[in-house]
């Protein structure tokens, strides 16, 4: 379905580009976004809704995907209207362009991705609660700032992702050092770090890192990264793109690096004449791999996975997706572990067994003994079943993981229940966390 809506504008000014024409179904407040308050880097602080555009296929299918589609910086969910009406039959998928927060709203609203993955990530959650979504057909594509976006939503959720496609990407907060001497001389003076902040600003290390997606890469190695950049990008430089592949290949991950040979920010001037367009490349070089790639369609919001970013300095970002698989990042101070749980099942059979993986991120004093708490309880009655546990593990400073198989008895009712663990450090560094999944127990 597409209907002709008015332009949106910015101090006076059309976001449509040219030629383009406003098309789409709007769902203003589509999503409630996590709050931000002051003092993260946001200003002004966040805690509205988030806007969203869609396109629809004339004729939806069961094997219909979704693919995200992330405007650029100073843009909005109108920018790639024109676009979405092919893809959604070419690529046979609903496409959803988001408003995500920072639009619209002056620097340094955007942020470099922190919070807007969070947004994606709701987004995503929204088009599968409310459309007929083949889950495993589900894409990311991003330019410039969206480009950006589309990496740190990815590496939060990259099970959930068939392909990730980021053109002309921002994939580090550069600052005048990495002009000068790391070969990104055609990002801003300030480098994008200065661009968002402000002349002389800085961001923290914690602060810094979780904005790189060079320095994230090994949380992106299972999700196909495509990577399309122009060697003449006089905006976001080429350099970003090189980076961003090296950092994935290093990691382990699937990358691909396509250089558009005199292509600028949006491609034009490239010297090949079928490259001289977002929509073109994307036409040659992706079309292929949307028409083919697919996820075993067990999703992060689906099993409620904990995935920690831990940083160079004394801060780590926990992004966790609860019951209702809305995803959420928080902080915790090190040397605080973080025990996370991902799920293998969600219903159960009494006398089958319960599969679940584990893992204790961000641990980095192999000296100190934790406690690891586990057990069951029941939603329906309240019960807490007996726990396994207390059992003192000696950790490396790699962290620790492994694999779960516990029989569900008769003893178990049928019905809901929680898995939770808890994992505690003692002194000379004190810390709790705690994760959980739900399950149901079926006769």
């Amino acid at each position: 379905m597409k209907y002709v809506i008015s332009i949106l504008t910015l101090c006076g000014l059309p976001f449509i580009a040219d030629g383009a024409r406003a098309s789409g179904v709007e769902v203003n407040g589509a999503i409630q976004t996590q709050p931000v308050t002051p003092g993260d880097y946001m200003n002004p602080p966040f805690s509205g809704k988030v806007d969203i555009n869609i396109h629809s296929p004339a004729t939806p299918k069961a094997s219909t995907g979704l693919m995200v589609v992330l405007h650029g910086l100073g843009n909005n969910y109108h920018q790639y209207d024109t676009e979405c009406e092919t893809w959604v039959e070419d690529f046979n998928v609903l496409t959803v362009q988001v408003n995500y927060r920072g639009t619209g709203t002056g620097l340094p609203g955007y942020d470099l991705g922190k919070y807007q993955a969070i947004d994606v990530l709701r987004v995503v959650k929204y088009m599968l609660d409310n459309y007929p979504v083949n889950k495993k057909r589900i894409f990311l594509w991003g330019a410039s700032g969206g480009g950006n976006v589309a990496l740190h939503a990815a590496k939060m959720a990259p099970r959930t992702f068939a392909l990730v496609a980021a053109l002309s990407p921002i994939t580090r907060p550069t600052n005048d050092h990495d002009r000068n001497h790391n070969g990104y001389q055609n990002d801003p003076i300030g480098g994008w770090e200065g661009y968002i902040l402000g002349t002389g600003l800085t961001y923290t290390i914690p602060e810094w890192d979780i904005r790189d997606a060079q320095y994230l890469a090994v949380y992106l190695k299972s999700v196909p990264v495509f990577l399309i950049h122009g060697d003449g990008d006089p905006v976001v430089d080429w350099q970003h793109s090189r980076d961003m592949y090296d950092a994935l290949v290093n990691a382990g991950g699937t990358s691909t690096l396509i250089t558009i040979a005199g292509g600028d920010h949006e491609f034009k001037g490239a010297v090949n004449p079928t490259e001289n367009s977002r929509f073109k490349v994307t036409q040659k070089y992706l079309k292929t791999h949307i028409n083919t790639l697919v996820t075993p369609g067990i999703l992060e919001q689906d099993i409620q996975s904990k995935v920690t970013f831990s940083t160079r300095g004394d801060k780590a970002w926990p992004v966790k997706y609860d019951v209702q698989g809305f995803a959420t990042m928080t902080q915790v101070t090190y040397p605080g572990s973080v025990v996370r749980l991902e799920m293998g099942t969600r219903t159960v059979k009494q006398g089958q067994w319960l599969s679940f993986d584990w893992g204790i991120d961000n641990w980095t004093q192999s000296t100190q003994n934790l406690v690891l708490l586990a057990g069951y309880f029941q939603l329906s009655t309240s019960s807490v079943f007996p726990l396994i546990g207390p059992a003192p593990l000696q950790l490396l400073p790699s962290g620790v993981s492994g694999h779960v198989e516990l029989p569900i008895t008769t003893a178990f009712p049928i019905g809901d229940y929680l898995f939770v663990a808890v994992v505690m450090g003692a002194s000379p560094y004190p810390f709790i966390d705690l994760d959980y999944f739900q399950f149901t127990v079926l006769q």
